[in-house]
């Protein structure tokens, strides 16, 4: 794998050995190379036997809900995981008792580069800022923490057939909300799966309790995602992940009023 800070690597090994060690297949970190200025060079992970599930796009209704279920399921295990409070990352990272703490300190670190892209100005920034804290403040009785992938789309999931063997690439793990996960399955899956995300949260139900204030907590974590990446996407010059990361921003601004 190509080179990594080594903290977040660190992170990355405790978050896949606490899934491992529930009996949940993640890709364990085998080697690193040593440390050269908080970098790590490379690093080799556990193969798991498997293939992206880019196919799933195209494959028959009852398939779909079928590999869609077995996701559900899957994902659900992990965020039964018990995780004591929010952080964002392992083993050394900051705790906060309160998702509103978290989501502020998200937005500190966030917020600069997304004002430098240019997409809102000082004023718009600040509204929405007020907005997700405000939000998060009210979630604060309803939220609790869990393990979150946060990139979870077809490339990212290994399947055998209808059946989810792993998900991969845990760069973005974090204990956040669980409904965190659902930004980007909502984004970049749902509108491929004929029958919606239904089978998904029947497949849910069995490893997980459903989430109380769906919609608005999806909302949330989706103006969190858009603020964190669309300086990435402004800086490739990717408008059409731009304009669906902005579309995305708009419309869940409009569902929180």
């Amino acid at each position: 794998r190509t080179p990594m800070k080594a903290r977040k690597l660190a992170s990355i090994i405790e978050y896949c050995a606490l899934i491992g060690d529930a009996h949940i297949a993640a890709p364990r970190i085998l080697s690193i190379a040593p440390e050269v200025d908080d970098r790590v060079g490379w690093y080799t992970s556990e193969y798991i036997e498997g293939e992206s599930s880019d196919w799933v796009a195209t494959a028959a209704p009852q398939v779909q809900d079928r590999w869609l279920s077995s996701l559900g399921r899957y994902v659900g295990r992990i965020h039964s995981i018990n995780e004591p409070c929010f952080r964002q990352r392992r083993p050394a990272g900051q705790e906060f008792a309160e998702w509103s703490s978290l989501v502020v300190n998200q937005l500190d670190a966030t917020m600069p580069a997304f004002l430098s892209t240019g997409v809102v100005d000082e004023r718009v920034a600040a509204e929405i800022r007020m907005t997700a804290v405000s939000v998060a403040e009210s979630l604060d009785d309803t939220v609790r923490p869990a393990i979150v992938h946060r990139d979870i789309y077809l490339p990212n999931v290994l399947s055998h057939g209808p059946s989810i063997r792993a998900l991969i690439d845990y760069e973005h793990v974090r204990s956040w909300d669980p409904v965190a996960d659902l930004t980007k399955i909502e984004l970049w899956i749902a509108p491929l799966m004929s029958n919606g995300l239904s089978a998904f949260w029947e497949g849910y139900a069995t490893s997980a309790s459903l989430p109380e204030e769906y919609h608005r907590r999806l909302s949330l974590t989706n103006i969190l995602e858009a603020i964190a990446a669309l300086p990435f996407w402004v800086a490739r010059v990717d408008s059409k992940h731009r304009d669906e990361y902005l579309d995305m921003l708009r419309r869940s601004l409009e569902n929180l009023g």
